[in-house]
């Protein structure tokens, strides 16, 4: 009988952003820039759509059905979105290229680049490069943009990045996941102390630069503590995570109680995950984890198929050699009934 941990996501998810590849201009676009991006296209949208779909003085009805229709009405929509989107998105990066705000992961090799109107930018850069990014940050150009909004922000997509001061293109794709770590220095020095005889008896003294790694020593690891933040805000999943260490009727699974509230953490900081709904119990009977299963599945119907789940275990898994199934053991079951442990077949 093993340590088990089962790491279970069941995902399916729909895009809400409505997106668009910029094409060329055709209109002049006026708009209250004051307003939300999402509004600010709509406007534009609409005006142009009202207009287009006006009979025309010398237009037959049959001219004018042909060139009005569901299917002609929906093009235009997403013509006339497109450019919006392309204009809104060159004006606030001209706008604003004089104030863009940087960081760089040198672990990770990651570039974050926020600028007024978007959507932060996470683009990979080796160390060796990374200054002379960040020295020309407000120079770069971009090609092969493809972008998508949200009701504040424009969402860059995909584009390629290329940097004038050494003619090098980065590609960018938003769809790939990245994992960006800010760094704190915490300096722990002691009050600086100077000796006044040492200064007395040298003329000189030569410069020394000193510098700190912060360790933690202690009963947890890096892995328990060091737990970053995320500002995403993922409504639709749902968590159930378990940690079952202390058996009634087999050995303890040390540390298992740990793993998933370790987990859990992870889930609510990282994830994003709203913390209600997260379930993290320790030590769950055969009962609790039917009803946690039973929980997740009322969730999955409730959103249609829009709900992401994570199914976290920590604890006792044994082996049913009759069946060959795989079993996870409640802290109340016993490793030689099967009838006393969940099927993972089952929980699949």
């Amino acid at each position: 009988m093993k340590k088990l941990i089962v790491f279970l996501i069941i995902a399916t998810c729909a895009m809400n952003a409505y997106s668009q590849t910029a094409e060329g201009l055709s209109n002049k676009i006026i708009i209250a820039k004051e307003l939300p991006v999402a509004e600010r296209i709509k406007i534009y949208v609409e005006e142009n759509i009202t207009i287009w779909q006006q009979k025309g003085k010398y237009e037959s009805l049959v001219e004018y059905t042909k060139r009005v229709n569901e299917q002609t009405r929906d093009a235009k929509i997403k013509k006339h979105t497109s450019e919006a989107l392309a204009s809104i998105a060159k004006e606030e990066f001209n706008k604003n290229k004089g104030k863009i705000v940087s960081n760089y992961d040198a672990e990770s090799q990651l570039f974050k680049i926020d600028i007024k109107g978007f959507e932060s930018i996470y683009v990979p850069i080796p160390r060796t490069e990374a200054e002379n990014f960040g020295n020309n940050l407000g120079k770069f150009t971009f090609s092969n943009v493809k972008y998508t909004f949200n009701a504040n922000n424009i969402i860059v997509k995909n584009a390629n990045i290329k940097n004038p001061a050494n003619g090098k293109i980065y590609a960018y794709d938003a769809s790939k996941p990245v994992t960006f770590n800010s760094v704190v220095v915490d300096n722990t020095f002691k009050d600086v102390q100077i000796d006044i005889g040492s200064l007395q008896t040298y003329t000189a003294l030569g410069n020394v630069t000193q510098s700190t790694k912060k360790i933690t020593v202690g009963g947890n690891s890096d892995v328990d503590i060091n737990i970053p933040r995320s500002a995403a805000q993922n409504k639709n999943i749902f968590a159930v995570i378990i940690g079952n260490e202390n058996y009634k009727n087999e050995i303890r699974v040390k540390y298992a109680v740990n793993d998933a509230l370790t987990f859990k953490d992870y889930a609510v900081k990282t994830l994003g995950i709203p913390e209600k709904q997260v379930h993290y119990i320790a030590d769950a009977t055969f009962g609790t984890m039917l009803d946690e299963i039973d929980w997740l599945n009322n969730v999955t119907k409730a959103y249609g198929g829009q709900a992401k789940v994570i199914f976290y275990y920590a604890g006792h898994g044994m082996p049913d050699e009759t069946s060959k199934s795989a079993y996870l053991l409640p802290v109340d079951g016993t490793s030689s009934r099967s009838r006393t442990a969940i099927k993972v077949d089952e929980l699949y």
